[in-house]
């Protein structure tokens, strides 16, 4: 997310929010390690300059499902990412996804249940915003969001999990018992 956050700084911002006709919020995270202060304060200064106050905000820390609840769309772009547990988070809440198209994120996210966008390409990634946004109350919208959530609930909730985890110990508890009495013998 980081490397996108620094292309939009470098590029024109201005053209970009452009082709989105909604109101856009840019998320900065109080305790992220991963990206210095100073852009952020870059970025407010530019977005004061461009004027658009009133279309972009940064915000700090937030608690996440309060600040999932509240939005229209969820956003999610990366040059790289594990499994993106946000995505499975703002998905479960059936809230329309617009995502990289990078490895861990296709492991969840597919043209079914959610918008796609070439890493880095912002001209993508701004055109998705704007169809999600200017069609969040059709039908096409509202089923592609529920597949995520029916996904989501099906294949990462917790009675799954924990009954995965419990089989695995299982195993090597099995496993283990095994050498020791191959040992014995």
């Amino acid at each position: 997310m980081r490397q996108t956050l620094v292309k939009v700084l470098h590029d024109n911002i201005e053209k970009h929010l452009g082709i989105i006709k909604a109101p856009t919020l840019i998320i900065w995270g109080e305790n992220d390690t991963d990206t210095p202060i100073y852009m952020a304060e870059k970025l407010n200064k530019r977005i004061t300059e461009l004027g658009l106050n009133k279309q972009v905000q940064l915000v700090g820390a937030v608690k996440a499902a309060d600040f999932l609840a509240s939005l229209d769309i969820f956003v999610f772009p990366s040059l790289w990412e594990g499994l993106g547990l946000a995505i499975l988070e703002a998905g479960a809440l059936a809230k329309p996804v617009i995502a990289s198209d990078i490895d861990g994120i296709k492991e969840v996210l597919n043209d079914d249940n959610a918008w796609l966008f070439p890493a880095g390409e912002i001209d993508k990634l701004a055109a998705r915003m704007d169809f999600v946004m200017t069609n969040l109350e059709s039908a096409a919208v509202k089923i592609k969001a529920e597949k995520l959530k029916n996904l989501i609930n099906k294949h990462f909730n917790l009675d799954l999990m924990i009954e995965a985890y419990r089989e695995w110990y299982e195993i090597l508890l099995l496993e283990k018992s095994l050498i020791k009495n191959d040992v014995k013998k």
